[in-house]
């Protein structure tokens, strides 16, 4: 609560110039008993649709606007628990005619459409080149897998939790990279897919993956090229 409190306080409160959303990541393992009372996963909760909607509708009161959701842990197919959410949970979230910029959901890429869809000014790679030359990430250690991202976007300093999952790493090949570098190249990569100042207070690295295909792959030639 702490932290939307915060990022209210830095950005501004919907529907006023310069608001931004808050973002927000977790684990769901949905059971097939709709009523099954949440308990504790790592990183999120195991429950049935009926107190994730109560869920929902908490996290929405209290300010968080965009909801990431990660079926790692899930002990059904993610295509089963898709289909469930669209039709019993999804509908008591209809997409609204937003007024202010918006982050996309996972895997879409921002552009301007005819009914107020998510976008950039400028094209992403030309809006990330910008920043680069005047500007670079400062990436502090916070624990063993976590690091502080800041850098300066739009007169305003921005702070993201970035965190290296070690079992993620070690998929995807690079469980003995610096994870310094990693979170660095995690950051440019971002940076060239969403404006620097829409970075969520806390990222995750399985959900950047989630969100884009060849981000792996990128994440790999990155670090073997710099």
């Amino acid at each position: 609560m702490r932290h939307i409190k915060r990022w209210r306080r830095l950005t501004a409160q919907r529907g006023e110039p310069g608001y931004r959303p808050f973002n927000q990541a977790t684990h769901t393992d949905l059971t097939e008993n709709p009523k099954s009372a949440p308990h504790a996963i790592h990183e999120g909760l195991s429950l049935g649709r009926e107190p994730l909607l109560q869920c929902l509708g908490v996290w929405q009161d209290i300010g968080i606007d965009q909801l990431m959701i990660n079926f790692k842990h899930s002990r059904r197919p993610v295509s089963e628990v898709m289909a469930e959410l669209s039709e019993y949970v999804l509908p008591h979230f209809p997409a609204g005619n937003l007024q202010h910029e918006a982050l996309p959901v996972s895997g879409e890429p921002l552009s301007m459409t005819q009914d107020n869809q998510p976008h950039l000014e400028e094209p992403p790679f030309r809006a990330y080149s910008a920043f680069m030359d005047h500007n670079i990430f400062k990436i502090d250690l916070v624990s063993d897998n976590e690091y502080t991202v800041r850098a300066e976007a739009e007169g305003q300093t921005v702070e993201s939790l970035f965190r290296t999952d070690p079992d993620y790493l070690e998929r995807i090949g690079l469980a003995e990279a610096d994870r310094k570098r990693v979170v660095e190249e995690t950051a440019r990569f971002l940076a060239e897919h969403q404006p620097v100042i829409d970075f969520p207070p806390m990222i995750d690295l399985e959900d950047i993956a989630a969100a884009y295909e060849d981000f792996a792959q990128q994440l790999q030639k990155r670090l073997e090229t710099r």
